[in-house]
This record gives C-alpha cells, structure tokens and sequence, in this order.
C-alpha cells in the first residue's frame, strides 16, 4: 500500500494539536502514515504540546515534529513538510482541523485505482458556537460530473471543497507549489488549476473536520479581498473573469451585510450586478465602491480584460 505524508503547518493552535496529530495516526489505514508536524515559531504554548510527540512511535505510524525559529508563513511550512516527507500521497491538514475515521483509506483506495493527481470530499464544520453541519457541495459534484468543473470553479471560490478534505499525489502537489507561492488565495488557485487540467475528483461523504473560530480567515474578508480579486484577474481565463469578479463581490457584500454595515453591503452588491451585465464598468464599480486602493489593483492587473 501506498505511504501517505500528512503536513501539518501549525501556528498559534496549542489547544487544537493534540486533536489533530491524533484523527491522522488513529485512522484505520492499514499502510504506513507519517505525520509531520511543522510549527511556524508559534508564541503560545504550542512547542509545550508538541513535546508528547517527540518520541512517538507506533506501528506503521510516525511523527516528526520541526519547529521554526522565525516564522515564515504557512506556505514555507508545508513545503518544508514536504522536502521531509516521502509518502507517494500527501495530506495537507490545518493543526486547528480534524480527519474523520476512514479518510484517508477511501481516499487512498480511489487514488491507486485512478489516473486522477488529486481526490476531494466533503466536510463537517464546527461553529463557533459549538453546532456541527455537513457542508453541501451538490453544485460543485454536479459541474465534475458534467465537465464544467473548470468553468464552475473559476467562477466562484466558495461553494468548492477546501484543501484539508483531498489526498494529492506527491508529484501532482510539487507542481502546484509554484501556484501556492504565487497566489494568496492559494486554495482556491490549487483548485483552478487541477480543473483545468481535468485531473481531479470528488467523493460526496464528509472526511474532516473544518473548525470555526475567531482567527479563521474568513473572518477577515477585507484583508482577503484583495488576494481574492489577484486570483480572478490573473489565473481565471479571460472568457470568465467578469462573472468570476461579480461572484467574488456578491460574496463581500454578504459579509458586509451579517457584519450590520448595510450600506457598504449593497455598493457592492450594485458593483457585483454591473460586472454581470457587463465588462466595462470598472471606474463606475469603484467609484461606488468607493475604494480607489481596490481600482488600482484591479487597473494593474486588467489588462486581460478591460481598458481602462
């Protein structure tokens, strides 16, 4: 059976460690799985946690733990998981995140009966307030299965799978580094660029656990925006870009809208419809957006599409 590398970059997690290191080595795979731990230089008790797991061993289980003394960014830390890793399949895991029983074997099994570099499924999001629910990905299995997977998930980066809930094959995840690097919004990057070589799939079954709390990026989706806007702009295809832009700000504007700051939400929401309709509304989206930080990076990486 194939060896599976798990990576997992950690920053700031101390209560959430312990959890994850034990969903991976418990799982009922009956190959090798090794674990490899890489702290960001965490200021919490995080090096404490990872202590019990120096001198882990069970069969056909192993864990590494690396702790960086200066902190580099997430993307330094799964790639130094990864020049230690020697599994043929690789997990990427969040330290704040939980595999569910069976994951990584029905996964496993899929990926050595298939061509495909990469395998995606469902997850179980734990709220803030302590709820759990499935995440529903019906529109996302619908587009693979119909060949409109590239189209469906270059137009919109919520309503697709996160990359905790895939097992990758080690080359197909080496050549999508370079994309990691380049992309901040690198999930959904990944993503884009799998579909678009038609080389990745979907299992509809929850496999992980995705947990809901205050430092979770979502929440900061000013800060995100713009990392959102340089996918769309410069890795989406020319042909999609207006409607990957107009779902990109419909999404803002949602989260405008719960935070209470109603009349920002709907700016953006008559940004989103004017991109819809049509392609050459830039200075009158910006103008209502009434940003002209977010005019100028849209302007410099335009030019695929609009004349400014």
């Amino acid at each position: 059976m194939e060896k599976i590398s798990v990576i997992i970059p950690s920053y700031n997690h101390e209560g959430f460690l312990s959890q994850a290191i034990e969903s991976v080595v418990s799982q009922d795979y009956e190959g090798h799985i090794e674990v490899i731990v890489v702290d960001d230089a965490s200021t919490d008790g995080s090096s404490e946690a990872l202590k019990a797991y120096e001198h882990f061993r069970r069969p056909s289980r192993e864990v590494r733990i690396v702790i960086k003394k200066k902190n580099k960014g997430i993307n330094d830390s799964i790639e130094t998981g990864l020049e230690l890793s020697s599994g043929g399949f690789v997990q990427i895991l969040a330290s704040d995140d939980v595999l569910c029983q069976g994951k990584l074997s029905l996964q496993a099994k899929i990926l050595s009966q298939s061509s495909y570099d990469a395998i995606y499924s469902g997850a179980y999001l734990l709220k803030e307030d302590g709820g759990v629910e499935e995440v529903v990905l019906k529109e996302f299995q619908n587009a693979l299965q119909q060949r409109s997977g590239w189209h469906f998930v270059s137009t919109r980066d919520w309503g697709c799978p996160l990359t905790q809930s895939a097992l990758f094959r080690r080359g197909a995840l080496l050549d999508l580094m370079n994309i990691r690097r380049r992309f901040r919004s690198d999930d959904w990057a990944m993503l884009i660029a799998l579909t678009g070589r038609n080389c990745v799939t979907y299992v509809d079954q929850p496999v992980f656990l995705y947990r809901q709390h205050k430092s979770n990026t979502y929440k900061r989706y000013n800060y995100t925006l713009p990392m959102r806007m340089d996918v769309a702009l410069n890795l989406v295809e020319p042909r999609w870009m207006g409607e990957a832009i107009s779902n990109i700000l419909c999404s803002h504007a949602d989260y405008l809208y719960v935070d209470g700051r109603f009349g920002e939400a709907w700016r953006v929401l008559a940004c989103s419809l004017i991109f819809k309709t049509t392609r050459f509304n830039l200075k009158l989206c910006m103008r209502l957006l009434g940003a002209d930080w977010l005019f100028n990076h849209v302007r410099r990486g335009s030019q695929r599409l609009f004349r400014c």
